[in-house]
């Protein structure tokens, strides 16, 4: 729904109703032999999102204000293991905020920004497999965040400009369970940035610093963190062809782990540290100049190196609720990925898109004396890539796209009986946009999973195989 309340505010609203009985059949094999056809159970979902914007015009900026609300009750399939296939756990999530925006220019030289955020989350667990004195488990978990920042942005000269943003938080965790940490955390970050450009030569700089304080009611309360993390990019063009660029970046970043990751029950590890990344990456762009037929082309590579210190990953465990959070203390990360895009005109005003992508990524455990030293961490593919193309023609798209995830490893352990195997998939869709009765329509139907690969992207969760799906969009 889209309406414009005066010549300067405009207001819009949505709404999406998701349903689905989650089931759909897989194949189940063992190294004996035995080879079966099963029906996924416990896979079920009910959701719905609301969205409300409104949105103002100012004289020298604009402002914004959003109200988002997400409720969804879903089935958690387990894994397949020792000829188990029934499972009854089940997760409740309600999801709030409301945002507000404000930019503003000042002049021609100041410009400020400043972003304002409440929200409020609600989950609910239960595993009826899980006996406790009172009954099955039942984990209620509420979650209230307040976020403000102001970014302040001064135009220097035509090339160069500086800015200064400050963000503020404050995270707190409540839950029904017996002696809970209850968890506050207040998060001051302050960044200083400056931008210069110049004919054949951009150079951006940042300096981030952070203080994080968390408190608990119960238990040992981690230390606080102070933190500076420098970040220094540039982009060159080399010759007088503005079609040919270099980049590079020196980044370092941290990452605080979750509350989830540190006190959700079964999942929570309240001795997690803090993810610290040193990053680097050389890449080139190149665009080719749009022709009668090629109306466009661009090719995109980059290679990298990553150093993450106390590396946060996630384990699989026997439900998707369940997970393990570990750090590992030292990973390297090497890799290259290519991009490249196409575009073409076509008689009759058809028009062709086709993308293609590769990665090469080799994420190895270099944690001095570890027992899997020199293994590729849990889950993460070596070689993957997408293909993807599109057909306009008037009122109508077709879309097809092909991904695939190369082998992983499902555990720390690169040995065979870790080994998760390749999958692929392709799916395809056919779109029509348009007015029907005066009504802007759009109409969808999908083929996902074309060729009905039968694949696991966590092993023993076994996806769905060949699956149909039709979308209808109004706006009013």
């Amino acid at each position: 729904y889209q309406q414009k309340l005066s010549s300067s505010i405009s207001l819009t609203a949505n709404t999406e109703w998701l349903t689905a009985d989650g089931k759909y059949k897989y194949r189940y094999q063992k190294k004996d032999g035995y080879d079966t056809t099963a029906v996924r159970q416990n896979g079920d979902i009910t959701a719905l999102r609301s969205e409300l914007n409104l949105y103002a015009k100012l004289k020298s900026g604009q402002a914004s204000l959003k109200a988002y609300y997400y409720d969804s009750e879903r089935g958690l399939p387990g894994a397949i293991l020792a000829n188990r296939y029934n499972y009854y756990q089940r997760q409740w999530d309600r999801n709030f905020f409301v945002h507000g925006s404000f930019q503003n220019s000042f002049s021609k030289k100041y410009e400020l920004l400043a972003n304002v955020k409440f929200s409020r989350d609600y989950s609910r667990y239960i595993d009826p497999d899980y006996k406790t004195t009172e009954g099955a488990l039942d984990n209620k978990y509420y979650q209230n965040e307040f976020y403000a920042s102001v970014v302040n942005q001064y135009t220097i000269k035509e090339w160069w400009k500086i800015s200064l943003a400050t963000d503020f938080s404050i995270n707190t965790l409540d839950a029904n369970l017996y002696r809970f940490p209850y968890p506050t955390r207040y998060s001051y970050l302050g960044a200083l940035s400056t931008e210069m450009h110049w004919k054949r030569l951009d150079i951006q700089a940042n300096l981030l610093g952070a203080y994080v304080d968390e408190q608990v009611k119960y238990y040992q309360q981690g230390d606080s963190q102070h933190v500076f993390c420098p970040v220094l990019s540039s982009s060159f063009q080399p010759f007088d062809t503005k079609n040919f660029r270099i980049r590079a970046f020196y980044k370092e970043s941290f990452r605080m782990p979750t509350f989830n990751d540190l006190y959700y029950t079964f999942i929570g590890n309240s001795s997690l540290r803090p993810e610290f990344t040193t990053q680097y990456d050389f890449g080139t762009t190149y665009l080719i100049e749009p022709k009668k037929f090629l109306q466009s082309a661009s090719f995109q590579a980059d290679v990298y190196y990553n150093r993450v210190k106390d590396k946060i990953v996630a384990m699989p465990s026997s439900n998707l609720f369940r997970w393990t959070m570990m750090n590992l203390g030292l990973v390297d990360i090497k890799g290259l990925e290519l991009n490249t895009n196409f575009v073409f005109k076509l008689p009759e005003q058809i028009f062709l898109d086709l993308g293609l992508s590769y990665t090469y990524q080799k994420a190895i455990d270099v944690t001095p004396k570890g027992t899997t030293y020199g293994d590729q961490i849990p889950y993460t593919p070596k070689n993957s890539g997408t293909v993807t193309s599109s057909i306009n023609w008037k009122n109508w798209q077709m879309n097809y796209s092909f991904i695939y995830t190369g082998e992983r490893y499902s555990q720390k352990a690169n040995i065979p009986v870790n080994n998760v195997k390749p999958w692929y998939t392709s799916d395809m869709a056919v779109i029509w946009d348009g007015k029907f009765l005066k009504q802007s329509i759009k109409i969808g139907a999908e083929v996902n999973n074309l060729f009905n690969q039968y694949y696991d992207v966590v092993l023993n969760f076994p996806m769905p195989g060949r699956n149909y799906r039709i979308n209808l969009s109004v706006k009013l």
